[in-house]
């Protein structure tokens, strides 16, 4: 890639991985505010997709569908861009995975097929974002900074799930810190 091309996929990424956090804090924003007794710190964000919800068909197609698809071709290009290209697939896969959170959840029945591809929807994409940080933990001589940024994140995730089986935080709250850490790293 020369020089010019370069500097254009540093700048698309990081115009598409701020618009794709935008989109997810204003959609969460709004239409949290806009649903019926919804708690915008204490409810289960796939509240707001759940099966019967107001907005559901607005809040999957936007909230995980598109954010994700958008976190999915960032993490790509993240990893064209650090010239990484197992970074870039674990980065894709997280988006994914955040896309197909979109399959609505039954909060009257766990145990319903959607339900169940809701929440592994959820383990794939920590897992991915999860596998790109301990890649750039790996770091080189020329990434410093990615380095220290990644190993921050590590902890930072890792604190809120500490904290909820220790009984600090709810399962929500323990959610919104780590989706925090992830969109804040994006």
């Amino acid at each position: 890639m020369n020089h010019a091309t370069d500097q254009r996929l540093r700048t698309f990424t990081a115009e598409l991985g701020l618009m794709t956090v935008a989109l997810f804090v204003l959609t969460f924003l709004l239409l949290g505010s806009l649903t019926p007794g919804f708690h915008l710190l204490t409810d289960y964000i796939g509240r707001l997709g759940a099966r019967g919800a107001p907005f559901e068909m607005a809040w999957n197609l936007v909230g995980f569908g598109t954010v994700g698809v958008g976190l999915a071709v960032f993490g790509w290009c993240f990893g064209l861009v650090a010239h990484d290209r197992i970074l870039g697939a674990c980065l894709t896969v997280a988006g994914l995975g955040f896309a197909l959170g979109a399959a609505p959840t039954d909060f009257a029945d766990a145990e319903a097929t959607l339900s169940k591809v809701h929440y592994a929807s959820i383990c794939l994409a920590l897992a991915g974002f999860c596998g790109a940080l301990a890649r750039l933990t790996r770091g080189g001589a020329n990434a410093p900074t990615a380095r220290k940024e990644a190993t921050m994140a590590v902890a930072l995730v890792i604190f809120p799930i500490v904290a909820c089986g220790a009984g600090l935080c709810t399962e929500p709250i323990a959610h919104r810190a780590i989706l925090a850490v992830i969109l804040g790293w994006v």
